[in-house]
């Protein structure tokens, strides 16, 4: 993965969680 800021990967994991 990239390198990314905590920040950033909580939005993707929250974007993923509520897509689900």
């Amino acid at each position: 993965m990239f390198s990314a800021p905590s920040q950033v990967m909580e939005a993707a994991l929250s974007l993923i969680f509520n897509a689900v």
